[in-house]
């Protein structure tokens, strides 16, 4: 990859962002309006304890605190003002650290579930060179 087309990239994704931040029509108004009412940061911890207690199940279920930043992250794109900047948004990162500790603790599958990381840029150069704006 030349130096150009990582420019073309990066000037592409932040093209994306400030899109997002000067437009002011919602791609999804009415699931933001309805996922940001969610009170994820009282909901987690009471699931976590209440199961915790019941299952004894303490060690996976602190996976469970995952969701507070995919919530957050999802709040955050569906704010997105057209298709691409959603795509850009999306908490593919988080995403790929879940996947690759469920795959590891519940599979032991961790000679393998590296391998998910090496999609995050991948998604990223996808969407930003093939999703129109």
């Amino acid at each position: 990859m030349n130096k150009n087309t990582a420019q073309n990239i990066y000037e592409d994704v932040k093209s994306g962002v400030e899109s997002i931040e000067n437009n002011d029509m919602e791609m999804f108004p009415k699931i933001k309006s309805v996922i940001t009412k969610i009170p994820v940061f009282f909901i987690v911890p009471v699931v976590y304890v209440a199961l915790g207690v019941i299952t004894n199940l303490w060690h996976p279920l602190w996976l469970l605190f995952f969701l507070i930043p995919i919530h957050i992250w999802l709040c955050l794109a569906f704010k997105a003002k057209n298709m691409k900047s959603f795509l850009l948004r999306l908490p593919v990162p988080l995403f790929a650290v879940v996947q690759f500790l469920c795959s590891g603790l519940f599979l032991h599958a961790w000679k393998y579930a590296w391998l998910t990381f090496l999609l995050i840029p991948l998604y990223y150069w996808f969407v930003a060179v093939f999703m129109k704006k």
